[in-house]
């Protein structure tokens, strides 16, 4: 596990339950940048790949899942970031958001979600950092408008299914 492990509850949600949080996301927007120039998935992944392999940061599992755990409990309320990102408004929690919106990307962010949390609880962490971190630089390139909604949704399906198969 490394530098994208916990990032979507991180940096999204604003659950941090690490002690070295402040670190990581340093670190974590430093690689950002990188990834963030790349369009395709393909290229997204090769660059995540690097930049996990060139800042080199071991990640806790434990403080990961818990973080996930605490997030998809869907009863924290959306930040500001959150809110904007996902078509909600502030306070709103993630279970009210996903039942009364219809937007692709929530559905497909809470089953890439679903995904880490299945596959780090069961141990199965190799490359997670990865797509994880590839799964933030989706929501960036969304969130700067460099992407529409409907390509986003798709590659985080897409991570999603990687990240269980």
């Amino acid at each position: 596990m490394g530098l994208g492990s916990g990032a979507i509850p991180e940096e999204i949600f604003g659950v941090c339950l690490r002690e070295d949080c402040e670190l990581v996301k340093m670190l974590r927007r430093r690689a950002l940048r990188g990834v963030l120039r790349r369009g395709s998935p393909s290229d997204m992944l090769t660059a995540a790949e690097r930049a996990v392999r060139r800042i080199g940061y071991a990640a806790d599992v434990r403080g990961v899942v818990e973080e996930y755990t605490e997030v998809l409990s869907l009863d924290i309320p959306l930040n500001e970031f959150a809110a904007a990102l996902l078509g909600g408004e502030p306070g709103q929690t993630l279970e009210e958001l996903l039942y009364s919106s219809d937007d692709p990307v929530v559905d497909a962010l809470h089953e890439a979600m679903m995904a880490f949390y299945m596959e780090y609880v069961d141990g199965h962490t190799q490359r997670l950092d990865v797509l994880e971190l590839a799964a933030y630089a989706v929501l960036m390139h969304l969130h700067r408008g460099r992407m529409d909604r409907g390509r986003a949704a798709e590659l985080l399906k897409w991570i999603a299914d990687r990240a269980l198969g």
